[in-house]
């Protein structure tokens, strides 16, 4: 047998590389499935297989990925399928970086899809969804690499248990080396001396600490009880390397105590002396450990000079102040270097490691029974109750001071109520980190008063009166507890100077008197960007439910409560901005108004333009508003919109817009902060003062206490504030839709300063300046339809504000309405002032213009005639006989002659209502006029809205100045000679008009005797046609000449939106309309036409008779239709059809034609002149 080399060897003892399963799947040529397959296929998430094909479209990638593939079929026909990553799939292609890219092909396995079906034969049939794991592979394109994805290799296989069959356990794996604490190593019985303690220093402050058995690998008794999840990063421990000598216990630093009143705080329960002589005993046995593993403390006092006069002592290295066991069993100790003379206070300094702890103890050890008179209590700093935070942590002996260096304030105080309401608090670390945060930049921000020590720990002093009890013992039953710190309300009133005793504590003069409830902010702590809150606020200002075409509803709202509320004065744009949005139900936004109670659960933060703000979105906000009537929790009326429904149009989870986990801790905190509202209105309207106008009008508190304001004295600094006026309505404008504020035209005729100047015509042209528009909501708003123009109208509570353009405007909300009484003085100061502009009474006709002179999007006052009104249409057809060069010929019996001179009037709003009463051939003044040009026809037409009264019949009593101009009209209509003005001629003599037959078979008007007369025209030149200024005219010519060259390709496929002809495609690449949903067929048949000396090119299409009843369809694929359209042309072609087709055998026909009557119609497309076919004689 040859030897084999050392080479051979190595590559037979090498492992073989491991394959993903991924990988040998794409390989397998049965695996691969196709739409019939998953459509035949009952299984959806357990498919088998994998599909493969090119990316032909993709979707931004937002909340999840979507991308469409394409698959070459078994048969005919392409196979697409719409793919969709979401959840955590698509976080683990946004971690990975994946960007899908068009062209690529992509190999899907079907394992952990969900398939749907779609209905409606839709191009893509099946969407894949995806939504935990994924994979498939990209294949190499180009320049661009492939890449492949697996989650499913992510998860970590479990480890095999205890009662396994060995069949099922792999005996040569390597095994991965354990870590063994000291304790387990004892526990065990193993060699102490074996333990690596170099592994317990290369640690790093964040892993874990381990202790590595050199000899033997231990395993952990499943006995020992879990640890606590929250402590793991809060309570961690230090292992410097110690020398042999060292002692097994904590050195604490000394520190001085800060000055101020001392809290006190006996450590020990009250109880018999027996307890305080051998504290170990009867307390392991309770606790439920081995023996092996209760703790032990050893704890040092150094002793230091009273606080009150003795000098600070020196500061110790912060390597002195971590030192641990390494066992990581602790216990006290009372060192006899350390004794307290009789008399004298000292205080140590517990220091907390700042890293993780390798022993950890079970979740039921709590904090002793302490009598009430020896608590330790603390104030929450500004009066926030977040969520309760557990943490467990040694408790000082009598005499000990907790440090910053130990803890941030706020992480002691926020271990309020942990053993009394919700014991079983668990944090994770992302919440401890976001709460650490948040406190320290309250700390930067609130500094402590004058008085106060900057350290805002709870502080524990001994009694003088109480000596210390000896502790001789080596095992104390003093192990780690949780501190509870309870939250204490303060009087405002109540003196800076803390009292001396028991249950003292060190509250800072900010703190707010009122208590949030569990698992709500407030206001003023909603400063993180990007997270989640729930808060409850008291509305200021909301807008109703909007609705953008295609976009969301939406609904903008600011709220406040006691922390962001400045109490003495409001300010311009008062409270936090909270914008709300739902996809289908405007009824989901909340149902709030002005000072209603509003819970906000689930809104998200955000910065915009400097501002922090909120966002409620429609799948995660939820609301209710509180009804401090009836003292409950409501949400509005739903007018019929579901309580729930399915996200992700119905296939996702259930979810409701509505809060329904209100709390009776959240209704008190609702009653609370309504009475709390209600006196900030009260002081506010208290506080006014009165403000004296230098010019003479004087301004006096009404009966309510606000202070009566005239528009001239209203100013830029009154912008918030509420304020009484006596108007008088000179306008008001109620919209019908719901949601919109309706509007209050108001004067007491004096000037607004920043006001808007208007020019309507119910405004008199005096008092363009003097106007004040009041924006009406709720109850103000039903109140307004009673009133009326030209009365004058006491308002109350009415708010200034700024609009958005920077105009001076007001707000009313509420329908404090009235008349003043006759010996007001208010309304006899208005009524003088009323006298010194006289009459109002306006001459409207002052900037009277022609119909000829008027441009697009320019408004006119026009005098004109009615020639014909549309009762089914609000349309009106006018004319003043100017003639404008691009008003259409109206082919009606009453508009003959009349070319270029008809304008067609639409009536909006309010205009469509006054149609019955007009009367035709009466003249009218309209006011605002506006004439809008068509963008295809290149043709103007009028039109006016709007509730004011723009048309205005003109009588022989009109001013003199109408009168002018309505003589003017007639004299241009006589000049003008209509066929209904001419004189009657002999019935011998007076040729005989009928109107054109359309031939049913060939769509052509057919008379051999009399032309076709159009508007009383008979036909003109093609060159007196194109200088005509009409839009439409008749013309006598032949045809010469049709395109396109062959019959058969007059019709074609075109995209509607990039406005380009398709050749044999049924989708356009151009604008991925991939399910040609902009595909239609169009006539592109022209026909050259010549009356002998001039030619032009006429398009055939549109609404043309040649072409009634025809369905565009493409002509080589439907030869009836083919046939049909050469019969109806044949009369207007003549054999021009048989002329092109003897060019294309190379041979001659002469063509033969005859003259016809073509009514043309011109228009403007893309900067050319269009001639279109509107009808035709032969």
């Amino acid at each position: 047998m040859p030897k084999r080399t050392g080479d051979e060897l190595n590559r037979e003892s090498k492992r073989p590389k491991r394959e993903e399963p991924s990988s040998k799947l794409f390989k397998d040529l049965t695996q691969k499935r196709y739409a019939i397959d998953l459509l035949t296929t009952s299984s959806t998430s357990s498919e088998s297989g994998y599909i493969s094909g090119q990316i032909s479209m993709k979707w931004p990638p937002l909340l999840k990925y979507r991308v469409m593939i394409e698959s070459p079929p078994r048969e005919t026909g392409v196979e697409r399928f719409e793919i969709e990553f979401s959840s955590r799939c698509a976080e683990a292609l946004r971690s990975a970086g994946v960007e899908f890219k068009r062209k690529h092909v992509m190999y899907l396995s079907l394992k952990g899809a969900v398939l749907v079906e779609k209905k409606g034969g839709a191009s893509m049939p099946i969407l894949l969804k995806y939504a935990e794991d994924v994979a498939f592979e990209i294949l190499p394109n180009g320049l661009d690499d492939g890449f492949k994805i697996d989650t499913f290799s992510r998860q970590e296989p479990k480890e095999p248990s205890e009662d396994a069959p060995e069949s099922q356990i792999d005996w040569f794996l390597t095994p991965r080396p354990q870590e063994t604490s000291r304790a387990e190593v004892a526990i065990n019985g193993g060699d102490l001396m074996g333990i690596d303690e170099e592994s317990t220093l290369s640690t790093s402050p964040t892993d874990k600490p381990t202790s590595v058995l050199r000899s033997t690998i231990a395993k952990c008794p499943s006995h020992i009880p879990k640890p606590l999840l929250n402590i793991g990063n809060s309570l961690a421990t230090i292992h410097p390397r110690q020398p042999p000598s060292a002692p097994n216990h904590i050195s604490s630093s000394c520190i001085a105590r800060p000055t101020g009143p001392a809290l006190v705080n006996a450590f020990h329960p009250p109880g018999p002396s027996k307890s305080r002589e051998n504290p170990s005993a009867g307390n392991d046995s309770s606790l439920g450990l081995p023996e092996t593993l209760r703790p032990e403390s050893r704890m040092s006092f150094t002793e230091h000079k009273s606080a009150v006069g003795g000098a600070h002592p020196p500061r110790h290295s912060s390597s002195d102040r971590y030192k641990t066991h390494r066992a990581s069993n602790i216990s006290l100790e009372h060192s006899p270097s350390s004794k307290i003379p009789d008399g004298k206070s000292a205080a140590t300094e517990v220091v907390l490691p700042p890293h993780r702890s390798p022993f950890k103890l079970p979740p039921i050890y709590r904090l002793p029974n302490i009598c009430d008179d020896h608590a330790s209590t603390s104030k929450l700093a500004d009066g926030e109750q977040g969520e309760t935070m557990e943490y467990l942590t040694r408790v000082p002996p009598v005499g000990s001071v907790f440090s910053r260096r130990s803890h941030s304030p706020k992480v002691l105080n926020q271990c309020t109520v942990a053993a009394e309401s919700d014991p079983e608090r668990i944090l994770n670390k992302k919440q401890r980190k976001n709460l650490t945060r948040r406190e320290k930049r309250k700390a930067k921000r609130l500094p402590p008063p004058d008085g106060v020590p900057s350290v805002h720990a709870a502080v524990v002093t001994l009694d003088p009166a109480e000596p210390i009890p000896p502790m001789h013992t080596q095992r104390s039953h003093l192990i780690d507890h949780t501190i509870a710190v309870t939250a204490i309300p303060q009087h405002p009133q109540q003196s800076s100077a803390l009292r001396s005793g028991p249950a003292s504590v060190i509250q800072p003069q900010h703190a707010p008197t009122y208590r949030l409830p569990q698992g709500f902010t407030s206001l003023s702590n909603v400063t993180r960007n990007n997270t989640l809150h729930s808060v409850i606020g008291v509305v200021t200002s909301i807008t109703s439910p909007s609705h953008v075409r295609g976009r969301d509803w939406s609904s903008s709202l600011r709220i406040v409560d006691q922390s962001n509320c400045i109490e003495a004065f409001p300010t311009p744009k008062e409270g936090f901005r909270v914008n709300c949005f739902t996809k289908k139900y405007p009824k989901w936004l909340p149902a709030a108004t002005h000072g209603d109670i509003v819970i906000l659960h689930n809104i998200k933060t955000q910065e915009y333009n400097g501002e922090v703000t909120a966002v409620g979105y429609h799948d995660r906000m939820q609301w209710a508003v509180y009804n401090p009537v009836t003292g409950t929790i409501g949400h509005g009326d739903s007018a019929g919109a579901p309580e729930c429904t399915g996200l992700d149009d119905g296939f996702g989870l259930q979810f409701s817009p509505f809060y329904q986990q209100a709390t009776p801790a959240v209704v008190a905190h609702c009653v609370t902060l309504d009475d709390w509202w209600r006196s900030v209105k009260q002081n506010r309207e208290n506080d006014m003062g009165t403000v004296h106008n230098i010019s003479g009008a004087t301004s006096r508190r009404t009966s309510s206490g606000r202070q009566h304001k005239l528009i001239s004295d209203i100013s830029s600094e009154d912008t918030g504030t509420y304020f009484d006026f006596t108007v008088e309505l000179i306008h008001r404008d109620l919209p019908t839709s719901e949601g919109k504020p309706g509007s209050l035209y108001v004067t007491d005729y004096t000037p607004l300063s920043g006001g808007h100047v208007y020019q309507q015509d119910w405004c008199p042209s005096k008092l363009a300046d003097h106007i004040l528009v009041i924006n009406l909501w709720e109850q103000a708003r039903n109140y307004a339809e009673n009133m009326v123009s030209g009365v004058i109208y006491s308002l109350r509570s009415v708010r200034v504000v700024t609009s958005q353009v920077g105009y001076r405007e007001a707000k009313m909300w509420e329908a404090k309405v009235s008349r003043p009484d006759d010996a007001d003085p208010h309304l006899e100061a208005l009524l003088e002032r009323r006298k010194e502009f006289g009459s109002l009474e306006e001459v409207l006709d002052s900037n009277i213009t022609l119909i000829q002179d008027g441009k697009d999007k320019e408004h006119i006052t026009c005098i004109v005639e009615l020639l014909f009104k549309q009762d089914a249409e609000p349309v009106i057809y006018v004319s003043d006989y100017s003639c404008h060069p691009k008003l259409p010929a109206i082919t009606e019996p009453w508009a003959k002659g009349l070319d270029g001179r008809v304008l067609e009037v639409l009536l909006d709003d309010e205009q469509a209502a006054i149609l019955p009463r007009l009367v035709v051939g009466q003249h009218y003044q309209i006011l605002h006029l506006r004439f809008q040009q068509s963008v295809t026809k290149q043709q103007f037409r009028g039109r006016i809205g709007g509730a004011s009264r723009l048309i205005r019949p003109i009588g022989l009593q009109s001013s003199s100045k109408a009168a002018e101009w309505r003589e003017k009209l007639i004299e241009r209509k006589n000049s003008l000679k209509r066929p209904t003005e001419t004189p009657a001629e002999t019935p011998a003599e007076a040729p005989t008009e009928r109107e054109p037959q359309i031939s049913p078979t060939t769509g052509v008007s057919q008379s051999s005797d009399t032309p076709l007369v159009n508007n009383g025209h008979v036909g003109i030149s093609i060159k007196e046609a194109i200088s005509s200024e009409s839009s439409k005219f008749t013309i006598r010519a032949k045809v010469i000449d049709f395109f396109p060259f062959r019959l058969v390709d007059a019709f074609v496929r075109t995209c509607s939106e990039c406005k380009t002809i398709l050749s044999e495609k049924r989708k356009c690449s151009g604008c991925n309309d991939v399910d040609g949903q902009h595909i239609r067929i169009d006539c592109v048949l022209r026909v050259l036409i010549s009356d002998g000396n001039d030619e032009l090119k006429v398009s055939v299409s549109g609404k043309a008779p040649l072409l009634a009843g025809l369905t565009p369809v493409i002509l080589h694929d439907d030869p009836q239709t083919l046939s049909l359209l050469s019969e109806r042309l044949k009369p207007l072609l003549n054999n021009l059809v048989e002329v092109h087709d003897a060019i294309l055998e190379e041979q001659v026909i002469e063509p033969t034609g005859h003259m016809g009557t073509f009514v043309v119609e011109r228009w403007e497309n893309q900067e050319q002149t269009v001639y279109g076919l509107v009808d035709c004689q032969i």
